[in-house]
């Protein structure tokens, strides 16, 4: 176990400490300004508000970008380390399975908290000129006829979004794994970066050729637009443990698959 928390806590450091991370995060944040802007333009400030441009963001064109930006910093790990064979002396100091679990854990991490800090970055933006809430923008957009009625005031506004945040990053965070899993295969870092995105649309495709429920419909799911039930919790628990189940199964596969590859090459 020490031997897996080290590992994982230096491919962490080597991840923080990338100008890829830096950039994925303030990359994001940008990219999130710019699918609002027309918005912004459009009112000039008038009545709008922090959460009424959120709302629209999930909408726009670029919205499913994030997924690319919260691929950056660790699906391409096993890329870098099969580069420059930094993996042999990872196994060298623990073992092939703790390598991994270790890689797995942090390129989930890293999505993670890509994803939260530039989405938090872009309500910081917005705040800086709107207000976080207004009535108007919760009827605009019908939130007061759903589970998060009961958040939307000022008390209750940052609650709302860190739970939307929360998904949303835990979305990413899969599509990250499933990227790292990618590149045992394809070890090509642009081929890696593009794939949640590929796998995004595959996804939602199925699901609407199939049919499904909006249970198990990713863009449903990535939005935070179910609800489960009537309760509030169930609602933000459902979505982030089946990400962290499926994120968990592309792990062990990643896992299976590098042993295979650090055993051949």
């Amino acid at each position: 176990m020490r031997k897996f928390f080290y590992l994982f806590l230096s491919t962490l450091k080597r991840i923080f400490l990338s100008k890829s991370f830096w950039g994925a995060c303030v990359g994001l944040a940008a990219m999130s300004l710019v699918s609002v802007y027309e918005e912004v333009i459009t009112l000039d400030g008038m009545g709008t508000s922090v959460l009424y441009l959120y709302e629209i963001g999930t909408y726009a064109n670029f919205w499913i970008l994030y997924l690319l930006f919260a691929a950056i910093p660790g699906s391409v790990i096993f890329c870098s380390d099969w580069e420059n064979r930094f993996f042999r002396l990872s196994v060298v100091r623990c073992t092939k399975r703790i390598y991994g679990a270790a890689s797995v854990c942090a390129c989930f991490v890293s999505a993670l908290i890509t994803v939260a800090a530039g989405e938090w970055l872009f309500i910081g933006f917005l705040w800086l000129r709107y207000p976080l809430i207004t009535p108007d923008s919760v009827l605009a957009m019908g939130l007061g006829h759903t589970l998060y009625a009961g958040l939307m005031d000022e008390a209750g506004i940052l609650v709302y979004f860190a739970i939307r945040i929360c998904i949303k990053a835990f979305c990413g965070a899969f599509c990250a794994v499933f990227a790292l899993w990618l590149s045992t295969w394809i070890t090509n870092i642009f081929v890696a970066l593009t794939s949640p995105i590929v796998f995004y649309f595959f996804l939602e495709n199925v699901s609407v050729v199939l049919r499904l429920p909006g249970q198990f419909q990713i863009a449903t799911l990535a939005k935070g637009h179910l609800m489960v039930g009537e309760s509030l919790t169930l609602t933000v628990l459902y979505p982030v443990i089946l990400f962290l189940a499926a994120g968990s199964l592309f792990g062990v596969f990643f896992s299976h698959r590098a042993k295979e590859r650090v055993e051949n090459g």
